[in-house]
């Protein structure tokens, strides 16, 4: 089965990141595969500082006490 989404790069960097944080795919198979199919197309997209940028819109969007 595939799934096909429509994302513009800064969405799609932003789920991404967003997943990655969330404690509760840590331990989903399924998440697992999701994000490692993720991270390859990230980073064959996007140059490390582009990458260094989505993730710290994404660290610096959540307030601290949503990481407990």
């Amino acid at each position: 089965m595939a799934v096909t989404l429509d994302l513009e790069n800064d969405e799609l960097a932003t789920l991404f990141f967003n997943i990655q944080l969330d404690d509760r795919t840590q331990n989903d198979p399924v998440m697992e595969k999701l994000i490692l199919r993720m991270e390859s197309l990230i980073y064959s997209r996007f140059s490390i500082d582009e990458i260094e940028r989505y993730k710290d819109k994404v660290l610096n969007g959540r307030s601290m006490g949503e990481y407990a």
